[in-house]
């Protein structure tokens, strides 16, 4: 039987160290390369911080110096929470704002360049959240549209708190849904 490490380093263009080591088998819809790890499919960047570095922390994200979906070379890769790897985005100038614009402004927070812009008639300034008065109670709900149909996330005190299930929610499932910078 072939070891895991041999299986996954054989479908990788290995180069230059400094360089971006390519994913050269399958890829999930999205573009990231695909690799199966205990019987479940993986991001293939995840998989090489496994396989180099170890498991990987519930709440950090393995995230690309270079921004290649395809590059698997661990010393391109970096651990950091949902807000780093947005906030990577923002700084190397990958957000198309047009395109932001018209999907609402889905990346809404204060280090934001479009933080203050609210969604169509939302009471929220994130995506997803809005809030609810019912006999004299005030909450945010959030609710996550999913194939043309809206989801409901749960209710919360915070506009805060039902920004960070929505954000929770769409990672989970792994929705294309926009997030929200917290």
């Amino acid at each position: 039987m072939i070891k895991l490490q041999e299986r996954f380093w054989s479908k990788v263009n290995i180069s230059n160290k400094n360089d971006c080591w390519n994913w050269n088998a399958g890829c999930f819809k999205n573009g990231y390369g695909e690799f199966e790890y205990k019987g479940k499919p993986i991001y293939a960047h995840r998989m090489s911080w496994i396989l180099t570095f170890g498991e990987i922390p519930q709440d950090l994200f393995v995230c690309h110096k270079c921004d290649n979906r395809f590059c698997v070379n661990p010393d391109r890769l970096f651990l950091g929470t949902q807000q780093d790897n947005v906030n990577d985005m923002i700084q190397k100038g990958r957000i198309n704002h047009e395109l932001l614009r018209k999907n609402h402004d889905n990346f809404l927070g204060e280090n934001s360049p479009l933080f203050g812009k609210k969604q169509g008639n939302s009471s929220s300034k994130y995506y997803g959240v809005a809030i609810h008065n019912t006999l004299g109670r005030k909450y945010w709900r959030a609710m996550v549209r999913v194939n043309g149909k809206q989801v409901h996330v749960g209710n919360y005190k915070t506009e805060f708190e039902a920004a960070k299930a929505y954000n929770q929610y769409v990672i989970e499932h792994r929705l294309s849904n926009p997030i929200n910078i917290l």
